[in-house]
């Protein structure tokens, strides 16, 4: 098994809370035999199934969020034609990168070639007043660094936007921030630049690379928002706030073609990977749109493993952030999930009604008080659940050094 931290299958789409695959294999192969059936409740991103695939388990993942589903399906689907794939992503070049391309024109010209200046971003600096233009030049790729008043720097474009986008879609309330509808979060320039590349991609013709284009794009719209801003220490950038959608004053803008077709090549290496470590063993697997709380299409006494990453009530909320991409993607969202201890009870009690008696639970915790794992154990064996051992994991991608481990806590079904 190799060890290395970041691999191609997850490195597509960003996901909130996503738990090394290390850990995830670990367990798995802890817990079940190859040809029996692992089950993960809470799916989010898709690594438990994609794990137990690659491991030759069969997977059942389950998630109320629709984008959850789509990006564990598209994570997991193998085999892929390649080739086939290239060439879907060749003809939405075809029709779309020169026509986004001319919305990041500059007026000046290289000062090599005299070739077109194209953005690739504009860092706004409010307090020199001040917009700081990486752009590459069209002709012979000399990267041009240019700094523009901010008082002139044509921010939106004038034309309209050509094609669909989520026009006034209202944010939930809890991540408004400053701004209060979907498009706000993009420059006009952006949003027109979406709007032509996903106009473009549903263009193409074959189902599954229209898909996992889409999931490219999907994977785009964080890095084209108005949303990042510079790291403080170090080169990059990161998100303003991870909580809300608030538009800082001092917010990148990056050019929205570059940035998918960076995707798409991410996509292509994962494919590659998924190809060779699932293949057609993928048929295997059930990857539903449900919630965990009512498992009546799974029959009692029948999965041999559940291994689940929960929500862990508002700590994270998975259903506001998955929000403006499920919009953009054309998925339609459920309610919000009830209030927590009674959700995850009935969770609870589904779980070892299908479980094999004997099997086994393990939940992953990252970063949670005993108070919490206390009353998560009580709420397992209220279902009937055994809690049979807690360990110590680090479920975490970051440097591990002094930080406390988080924890595993395994449990029995009903004998």
């Amino acid at each position: 098994m190799r060890t290395d931290k970041f691999q191609p299958r997850y490195q597509i789409h960003e996901y909130p809370g996503r738990k090394p695959w290390y850990v995830v294999r670990k367990y798995i192969e802890r817990y079940s035999r190859p040809g029996e059936t692992v089950l993960e409740p809470f799916c989010g991103s898709g690594v438990v199934p994609c794990e137990a695939l690659i491991a030759r388990r069969k997977a059942i993942a389950v998630d109320v969020d629709p984008l959850a589903i789509f990006i564990s399906k598209m994570t997991c689907i193998s085999p892929i034609d390649l080739t086939k794939l290239e060439q879907a992503f060749a003809e939405v070049e075809r029709v779309a990168k020169e026509t986004i391309y001319a919305l990041y024109l500059l007026e000046e010209k290289c000062n090599a070639c005299d070739g077109q200046l194209i953005i690739s971003s504009a860092a706004r600096m409010p307090q020199a007043q001040k917009v700081k233009v990486k752009a590459f030049c069209s002709e012979c790729d000399k990267i041009h660094e240019l700094v523009y008043e901010l008082q002139g720097w044509e921010k939106n474009i004038d034309e309209p936007i050509p094609y669909w986008y989520p026009e006034d879609a209202e944010l939930p309330e809890g991540i408004r921030g400053n701004i209060r509808y979907l498009h706000e979060l993009y420059t006009n320039r952006n949003l027109g630049a979406l709007s032509i590349l996903w106009h473009s991609i549903n263009l193409v013709g074959d189902e599954i690379h229209r898909k996992l284009l889409r999931l490219c794009f999907s994977a785009t719209l964080s890095k084209a928002s108005s949303i990042n801003v510079p790291k403080i220490s170090g080169k990059g950038w990161t998100p303003a706030d991870y909580n809300a959608y608030n538009i800082p004053d001092n917010f990148i803008e990056f050019n929205a073609w570059d940035g998918f077709s960076n995707k798409f090549r991410s996509c292509l290496e994962a494919k590659a990977q998924t190809n060779q470590l699932i293949g057609d063993f993928y048929a295997s697997a059930r990857i539903l749109n449900a919630s965990a709380e009512n498992l009546t299409f799974i029959p009692d006494n029948s999965v041999d493993y559940v291994l689940t990453d929960p929500p862990y009530a508002d700590v994270v909320r998975y259903y506001e952030r998955s929000f403006v991409r499920n919009v953009w993607l054309g998925f339609e969202m459920g309610a919000s999930q009830t209030e927590y201890p009674a959700m995850m009870q009935k969770v609870l009690r589904e779980v070892n009604r299908v479980l094999r008696p004997g099997k086994h639970l393990s939940v992953l915790l990252k970063g949670t008080s005993q108070e919490f794992r206390d009353e998560f154990v009580g709420l397992a064996e209220n279902a009937g659940l055994t809690h049979e051992s807690t360990d110590q994991e680090h479920l975490g991608y970051g440097n591990l050094q002094d930080r406390p481990a988080d924890h595993v806590l395994n449990f029995m079904s009903s004998v």
